[in-house]
Parts: C-alpha cells; structure tokens; sequence
C-alpha cells in the first residue's frame, strides 16, 4: 500500500512533449519527499502520452479526450489528487532546486495562506525576473500590475509577502481550501480563472502569497508583442465575466460599461491600425458572447 503523497504535483499537456519532458526531467532530478506527479493530457492529437509513460514510470496520466482548457484540465488532476498541497505546473516551466518541497514547508508554518506561487524567472542567462507579485486589479478597467516583471533579478524581491493573486503558471493551493472554496471555474477555458479562484479563496478567508524562497524558471517568450485572435477573443469577454462575479453595485455598472464599450472600441482600433482585422473581430466576439451567456440567445438585428 503506497503512503498518501504529502504533495500533489498536476502537469497539463497539450501537444508539448518536449516541455513536458523537459520539466519532469527536473521534477524529479531536483524535488524531494513524498510528492505525486498528475499529468492531465488536454486532448493533444499525438502520441505524447505513451511516450512520456514508458519514459516516466512514477506519473498518473489523466486523458481528457479534449481541450478544457486551463481550468478544465487542471480540475481533472484536482479531483484525483491525493496530496495535502496541490502545485499547479505550466508544462514550460523548469524546477532547479527543491523549490516544491520548499513551498509546501512555508505554507505548513503559515496555516492562513491558501495559495501561493513562487518567484517566476525568465529562461535567460541573465535571470530576467517574470513574477515577484501582482497588484489587485482596478475597480472598473479591471488592469494591475506584475510586480517585478522584466527587471533584472537582484535580489529585491526575496521577501515573501501577501499579494493580490498567484500566477497560473506555478501556483501552490492547500487542499483544505479547494474544499471549501471549490475547484476553478471552467467556462473561463483561459485567462483570468486563476485570478477569479483567487478572489474565492480570499472570501473563503485565505490569504494568497509571493514566496520568493522557492524559484522555478518559465520559458514563456520575454516579448509583448504576441497577440493572437484567441487571446483578444479570452481577454475581451473574461474580463466581463470576473467584472460580472466580482464586482458589486455602482462599481460593477461602471465595470460593465466600459469594458462593453471604451475598452473594445480601443482594442478594435488599435488592431484595425495594426492591420490585425483578426484581433478586431476577436474582440468584438467576446463583446458578444458574453452578452450571450449573460442575456441569453444572440438576436442579430
């Protein structure tokens, strides 16, 4: 009879064998104890699975037959998961110490942090910092800041702290508390679940952290020029969704308004001077869809 796993590691994959491969690789070349590795396979059209499973003789893969998306797939491992701590992995992320033991050891002596995620560095020579943090977002735009995001790492942000929200792509949770605030919501499919489960964890009366005692490398692209119609179409609408769950009274009518309006009417613009007719459609596709699910059948007119 195997021990129950103190840590219960979830990777998602969707058609990314080598990152994928590449980060179990360091999972278990550096990571101690008695931890779990979940590997929820999003649907990828290849055969990726049996690979990684000759390769990695130690992992529980979960096939969803389909893309769920971020919140989708990552609620599949949850729901298997044995573990006291739950640790979220982007597949393009690289562990390079013991940094996963050393998160769940700093919540075991902090019982009111619910979540946390570690500091995120860039995959460069320099240690580019990506994440030391957010701030909460503004009442009515809905925008914040990444604490830390392209400065240079020298140290100035070794000292844990209570932030706004966790960053998706390493995100510790206690367990106790997904019992008690639920597991993501899934029709966000990508962007804005993990901020929206942060805000449920908070009023579940958790605090979420920055734990810069724990380091984990991220390859995501340095560059912020990469849009796509599909990031404009989940930005566009899943932001009117968290400002419909999260927002109250004036606030909330003020919230809607203008990212029903200002906000789109911008993003349309500046992608029609771009000559991104693609993103300009996306947008105004999120305009709609929301309006769709929150009022009811789309009546063109």
């Amino acid at each position: 009879m195997s021990l129950i796993p103190e840590i219960s590691v979830i990777i998602l994959n969707y058609n990314g064998l080598a990152d994928t491969q590449e980060l179990l690789e360091s999972l278990f070349l550096n990571s101690k104890g008695n931890f779990e590795v979940l590997l929820v396979d999003n649907g990828s059209d290849t055969g990726e699975t049996t690979t990684l499973s000759q390769k990695f003789k130690d992992i529980t893969i979960i096939r969803t037959g389909e893309n769920l998306g971020f919140a989708g797939g990552n609620n599949r491992g949850i729901i298997k998961a044995r573990g006291r701590y739950i640790l979220l992995l982007n597949n393009d992320t690289l562990i390079i110490d013991d940094s996963v033991n050393k998160m769940a050891a700093f919540m075991e002596k902090n019982p009111a942090i619910g979540a946390l995620s570690p500091r995120l560095l860039y995959n460069d020579q320099e240690r580019t910092l990506q994440y030391a943090g957010y701030t909460r977002l503004s009442l009515i735009t809905l925008r914040n800041k990444c604490l830390g995001m392209g400065e240079a790492d020298r140290g100035q942000y070794m000292e844990p702290s209570a932030t706004a929200y966790t960053h998706g792509a390493a995100m510790m949770v206690r367990r106790e508390v997904i019992e008690k605030s639920g597991v993501m919501e899934e029709d966000y499919f990508l962007y804005y679940e993990e901020m929206d489960w942060c805000e449920r964890i908070k009023k579940a009366g958790y605090e979420i952290w920055y734990y810069p005692g724990s380091s984990v490398i991220h390859k995501e692209s340095r560059s912020t020029g990469k849009e796509s119609a599909a990031k404009s179409y989940y930005m566009t609408r899943n932001r009117l969704m968290f400002a419909e769950r999260h927002r109250k009274g004036i606030v909330k009518i003020f919230a809607i308004i203008y990212l029903l309006s200002v906000a789109p009417a911008a993003g349309v613009y500046r992608s029609l001077a771009k000559g991104r007719r693609d993103n300009a459609r996306a947008i105004l596709f999120g305009v709609r869809d929301f309006l769709i699910n929150r009022y009811g059948k789309w009546q063109p007119l």
